[in-house]
């Protein structure tokens, strides 16, 4: 596998040239956020759907959570474009022996309380139309086995031209916990305050369906967000 090695230099470059070519492609971006601050690891789970992805998400969370990011790849690509190593990109190949090399080095990521780790779980491109949206289930052993205190955040980017040139980007941001099935999430409540310190995060979910599940009701909501706003 190819694993990441960030470069401050790099790092920051790309971060000045991205925020340019955003700002110049899309006519407005906005991020919408219901995180609450964070200590400890973050697994950000976000749609796929344009080549944007990975730095529409980057942008996102420099402006959010302030972690450094890694973000899984599929070697084939990173092998094109071995320059997003040293912005934290590093590779899985998908059916092979060294995916499990890919997984342990992703839950190493997780065991520092600074880091970020990105994942799209389609594992490939979707139309942006597309709902629900479906899982691969080879990510979910990451999820399965991730430290107790990473939280588990998603992620949707959604865009609207209207009658623009250029389109309008909008960046939800959510708690995993807040789309689970069995109640968990009542623990970001009042209601049941100490529940908030003794659940964990990373076992939000049962299964790689049930995340989906959770997932694609938390898409609804921002689809539901979206035209609410575009109706105003």
């Amino acid at each position: 596998m190819i694993t990441a090695k960030h470069h401050p230099l790099y790092v920051r470059a790309s971060d000045w040239i991205m925020k340019r070519l955003l700002h110049r492609h899309f006519r407005h971006i906005r991020i919408r956020s219901k995180l609450d601050d964070h200590k400890g690891p973050v697994l950000l789970l976000a749609n796929h759907f344009s080549w944007w992805d990975g730095f529409l998400a980057r942008y996102a969370v420099t402006k959010t959570l302030k972690k450094k990011v890694f973000v899984m790849m599929l070697e084939e690509e990173l092998s094109k474009h071995p320059v997003l190593r040293k912005v934290g990109a590093f590779s899985v190949r998908k059916n092979s022996r060294t995916a499990t090399e890919s997984m342990d080095y992703a839950l190493k990521i997780l065991e520092n309380p600074g880091h970020l780790l990105l994942l799209f779980p389609q594992g490939k491109f979707q139309s942006l139309h597309q709902y629900p949206l479906e899982f691969e289930k080879g990510w979910f052993r990451i999820l399965e086995r991730a430290p107790k205190d990473t939280k588990v955040v998603f992620l949707a980017a959604l865009t609207d031209y209207f009658d623009h040139r250029r389109p309008d980007l909008t960046i939800y941001l959510d708690q995993a916990t807040r789309y689970s099935s069995d109640g968990r999430d009542s623990g970001l409540t009042d209601t049941a305050p100490e529940k908030t310190t003794k659940h964990s995060e990373a076992a939000t979910f049962c299964s790689p369906e049930e995340a989906a599940s959770a997932y694609n009701e938390f898409l609804k909501n921002a689809i539901e967000q979206q035209n609410r706003k575009a109706n105003q």
